[in-house]
């Protein structure tokens, strides 16, 4: 690999899992109440720009370019990818990815709040933001539109999954993710 192993960019912990497995684990974080760690999840939180689970640790800090975008604070962290099931069909695959990944882009845009930039890009984001939320073009409907359309191929039998979330959209075939 370019890196041998090691991306500059990606300075973090990335654990990969199967969406049932993802499930699984909310709910025993959700059972089990836990003051140590928090999950950040856009089920519990509209304002959490990303589309990718993190487990952090409460009491630590880990600062981010992007903090003063978002109303939330991440301590030390593991980023939980999740792995949701893609159509086999070559083409029908790529034209889902592309729909997952331009939901995840509108999301995102919805959420994260421009303040670095000049006046007129920040006045042309708040202005997208009040006319979005004014008919509903909420972080919290582009929420709800993702979790349906990454889990739309669940209860189907494929062979392929990938991270929904991703710009470069890789994707599995499933007897290389599983162990034998």
């Amino acid at each position: 690999s370019i890196h041998q192993g090691f991306i500059p960019w990606d300075d973090d912990i990335d654990i990969m899992m199967f969406r049932e497995d993802y499930e699984k684990f909310l709910k025993v974080m959700e059972e089990k109440n836990s003051e140590k760690y928090t999950v950040f999840d856009i089920r519990y939180d509209e304002h959490y720009v990303f589309q990718f689970g993190r487990l952090s640790l409460n009491g630590t800090y880990w600062a981010e370019y992007w903090d003063s975008q978002v109303p939330f604070k991440l301590g030390i962290h593991l980023d939980l990818v999740i792995l949701d099931k893609v159509p086999d069909n070559k083409f029908k695959r790529f034209l889902y990815m592309r729909r997952c990944l331009v939901l995840c882009k509108l999301c995102s845009i919805s959420s994260i709040k421009i303040e670095q930039y000049s006046n007129l890009v920040k006045t042309v984001t708040h202005l997208l933001h009040f006319i979005f939320n004014k008919i509903g073009l909420t972080p919290k409907y582009y929420q709800k539109k993702m979790l349906k359309l990454f889990r739309k191929y669940e209860n189907q039998d494929c062979k392929y999954y990938a991270d929904l979330t991703m710009n470069e959209q890789p994707y599995f075939k499933i007897e290389d993710l599983k162990q034998s």
